[in-house]
């Protein structure tokens, strides 16, 4: 069995010198049973009173999850790996100093 719950979401409107507007937009959310419990065990005890401003939080901080990652995933890429030799492939100047000893 799913469940509907309407969504709003805040928008701010407005342009330079202007006083924002919130807009409410509204969507249609369908939940399977376990996943309304999850949602409204979570709003529970978050104290959220409205169950779509809980969904909306949700979707706020499931969305900044993924930009996370997204981040990190490229600053890993970028990131230069340790112990690594930048002049010799596969290691070759350390297994020469190890000869040495």
């Amino acid at each position: 069995m799913s469940s509907e719950i309407n969504l709003n979401c805040d928008l701010r409107n407005g342009h330079l010198g202007e006083e924002k507007r919130a807009q409410r937009h509204h969507a249609v959310v369908t939940l399977n049973d376990e996943q309304l419990a999850a949602v409204e065990g979570w709003r529970t005890a978050h104290g959220i009173a409205a169950q779509s401003d809980a969904l909306g939080e949700l979707v706020r901080l499931g969305l900044l999850s993924e930009i996370a990652k997204i981040f990190r995933l490229i600053s890993d890429n970028r990131a230069p790996t340790t112990g690594q030799s930048c002049n010799t492939p596969n290691g070759q100047a350390a297994r020469d100093e190890r000869a040495k000893l």
